[in-house]
C-alpha cells in the first residue's frame, strides 16, 4: 500500500515525514490511515517509452574505442619562467 503522511511519525522501526510518500504493508498502512496520520495514495504510473529512437539509415554506426591502460604521463612544462604579474 502506498500512503502519504499527514503528520511526522517516529518509532523504533524508523521515522516517516509529513508530506512524504511511503510504500508500507497493508496492516501498517491501514493503522496509520485509521489513526488519521496518513492517507492512501495510488502508486505512480510506470514510465514507459512511447517510441524507440529512430536513427536515419544514412548515419554510420558508432563504434567506441576503449582505452584499457593508463595514458603515458606527460612531462610537465618547465617552471623556471618568472611568475606572471598579479592583476590589480
Amino acid at each position: 500500500m502506498r500512503i502519504r503522511m499527514k503528520t511526522t511519525a517516529a518509532g523504533p522501526l524508523g521515522s516517516k515525514r509529513e508530506g512524504e510518500h511511503y510504500d508500507v504493508d497493508d496492516a501498517e498502512g491501514q493503522a496509520l490511515i485509521d489513526g488519521g496520520y496518513a492517507e492512501k495514495v495510488e502508486p505512480p504510473a510506470p514510465i514507459v517509452d512511447e517510441a524507440p529512437a529512430v536513427v536515419p539509415a544514412d548515419v554510420p554506426p558508432v563504434t567506441a574505442v576503449l582505452q584499457t591502460s593508463a595514458p603515458e604521463a606527460s612531462t610537465p612544462a618547465p617552471t623556471d619562467a618568472p611568475p606572471a604579474p598579479a592583476e590589480q
